[in-house]
């Protein structure tokens, strides 16, 4: 699975756990609106069905994230999610 963390000032990260010779290991990649569908489209390595969830501040314009969502779905990625989060979490 691949998560996009947004906060309230629109900053990005797109994080994936992945599998390393020492078990597990995150990736963490700052992301903007341009960068975003293409990063994730990188971690997906072909697998448009791996899941994608936004993780949005509640303070984060609807309107942005959205447009993340379309950003997604354009370049391919298939399952796309949306969470919203507390502030200050």
């Amino acid at each position: 699975m691949i998560t996009i963390e947004v906060d309230k000032n629109l900053r990005m990260v797109v994080k994936s756990k992945t599998m390393s010779q020492d078990g597990k290991s995150q990736n963490d990649q700052a992301a903007t609106m341009e960068t975003v569908a293409k990063i994730v489209t990188q971690l997906q390595a072909g697998k448009a069905n791996t899941p994608v969830i936004i993780s949005a501040d509640k303070k984060a314009d609807f309107q942005s994230v959205v447009q993340v969502m379309d950003k997604l779905q354009n370049a391919g990625v298939l399952r796309v999610g949306l969470a919203v989060k507390p502030t200050g979490r």
